[in-house]
């Protein structure tokens, strides 16, 4: 996820930009690219999405028995899915013939007379330089939405069950859900179903309670990366301008019941702790500035860490208690990891101690 938006985006945003199937290639070496493996794998996820798990392995086990030991195209791969599942990814093919990263914009709108809510979703991929007409993809968008006590709302049109994977395939699509009693919180691209840039007007208020509530962990994860990004964006302006660095309490708070939160993966934990990388955060602005970035990055970082330093010290000495299950132990050394980098930019005394623990 992270080589995805801090690296293959930036790939598809560079002079480079190319599909994951070029047309040519001059040099070889020119074909072992980000786009080519990172989005590539992205792709055939998609399929697997739109497919399920059990029409996938269909078109897997039909792959092998007409291609095992010869030589074999996207084309070949994306038909065996489509004779084994009797779906159609004509449309979905672009994907492989078109470069550059979709920008996904979802607007929505909720009646509180008619009980409906509206997801407006539109898609626009940038020229790139080698191609400067693009077509509208297939995008499986997943979402959830959720009530104000953080249950999940099925959904429902016309008195029957909506999949929650959105089939996007034109540049503006609108989507109606029935009975859905109050204001939901959306929680969008769950699981990542698509290698998209998402725009949507979040508030702080919607995050804090994805990161709390949402129940697959990308979403949790991606709440917090929303979280942080607003005040990444804010922070390098004020930086820019001489100012200190702004943070809300409740963004402290959010990150605070995460690690306080008994039920959740301590790997998961951490991810959800450790900020974006300096690409990631590069992918934020449209005129970069890579020191401002940095600095506002440790800035942030040591910020964090000094706000949470009870709880910081609290779960590092839980994690090195005795552990039975091997991926218990994981999670638990790859928290113990992110611990370890927070205090390295923290001026408590308490995060200290974590510090020369870690060593």
């Amino acid at each position: 996820m992270r080589t995805m938006r801090g690296l293959q985006f930036a790939e598809d945003a560079s002079p480079m930009a190319h599909p994951i199937r070029p047309d040519m290639v001059i040099e070889m070496n020119n074909f072992y690219t980000l786009t080519v493996y990172e989005k590539g794998a992205e792709v055939i996820r998609m399929i697997h999405t739109l497919l399920g798990e059990e029409n996938f392995q269909k078109g897997m086990q039909l792959y092998f028995e007409r291609h095992d030991g010869s030589a074999a195209t996207c084309d070949d791969f994306v038909q065996a899915m489509e004779d084994a599942s009797n779906v159609d990814l004509s449309h979905f093919r672009r994907w492989y013939s078109q470069s550059g990263t979709p920008v996904v914009t979802v607007k929505d709108d909720y009646n509180p007379e008619t009980e409906q809510y509206t997801l407006t979703i539109s898609q626009r991929t940038p020229a790139t330089p080698d191609q400067a007409e693009k077509q509208p993809l297939h995008i499986p968008f997943a979402i959830e939405l959720y009530d104000n006590e953080g249950k999940v709302i099925p959904l429902q049109k016309g008195g029957h069950p909506v999949n929650s994977v959105l089939n996007v395939t034109q540049a503006e699509q609108t989507f109606v859900f029935d009975n859905v009693y109050f204001q939901p919180v959306p929680a969008l691209l769950c699981e990542f179903s698509a290698p998209v840039k998402l725009e949507y007007k979040w508030s702080d208020q919607q995050l804090t309670f994805l990161m709390r509530h949402a129940r697959n962990d990308f979403s949790r994860w991606d709440a917090a990366q929303s979280l942080l990004a607003t005040y990444i964006k804010l922070n390098v302006a004020r930086h820019q301008q001489g100012q200190p660095l702004s943070l809300p309490v409740h963004v402290a708070d959010a990150f605070r019941a995460v690690l306080l939160d008994e039920k959740i993966d301590p790997a998961l934990a951490a991810e959800i702790l450790t900020l974006p990388s300096v690409n990631e955060m590069a992918e934020l602005f449209d005129i970069i500035d890579p020191i401002a970035i940095a600095e506002v990055r440790e800035a942030l970082t040591r910020t964090l860490a000094t706000e949470l330093a009870d709880e910081l010290l609290a779960i590092f000495l839980k994690s090195t208690t005795r552990i039975t299950r091997a991926s218990t132990v994981l999670s638990m050394k790859i928290l113990q990891n992110a611990l370890c980098v927070m205090p390295a930019c923290a001026s408590s005394l308490l995060v200290k101690r974590i510090w020369l623990m870690c060593w």
